[in-house]
């Protein structure tokens, strides 16, 4: 009989917490940024899987010439991308309608970049894979 109640008692107590967890739990607005960038990655990853490799390359190629013609952008290195899911356009205006800056994953322009970006989720595991 008094382990029926210790059993009633600490299963009254986990939903009265799930209860109050509930009603007081406000999502935060990053959940929803995160999921619109997920979904603009996705879209744009889907354009570029359906163009052929070489018609890729040369639109590509134009992109980052017209880019450079422009005037002098922000070049941001991704070290990572995000979630291993790396994006062939490297116009920021095409992917998140920003001006003024170019992304690119080649390790090799980290002098000429004005920021590096890391995925924290994709490196707080293991630091030495960077």
């Amino acid at each position: 009989m008094a382990g029926n109640r210790v059993v009633l008692l600490v299963l009254v107590s986990l939903l009265c917490f799930e209860g109050l967890f509930h009603g007081l739990y406000i999502p935060s607005l990053s959940c929803n940024n995160e999921t619109k960038l997920l979904n603009t990655i996705a879209e744009v990853g889907i354009k570029e899987t359906l163009h052929p490799a070489s018609t890729r390359r040369n639109q590509e190629q134009e992109e980052l010439e017209e880019e450079w013609k422009q005037e002098e952008k922000t070049v941001v290195l991704v070290w990572k991308w995000p979630f291993g899911h790396e994006i062939k356009s490297r116009s920021c205006y095409k992917l998140f309608h920003i001006t003024g800056c170019l992304l690119t994953a080649d390790r090799h322009d980290y002098d000429k970049a004005h920021g590096v970006m890391f995925h924290h989720r994709d490196i707080q595991e293991n630091m030495s894979e960077c």
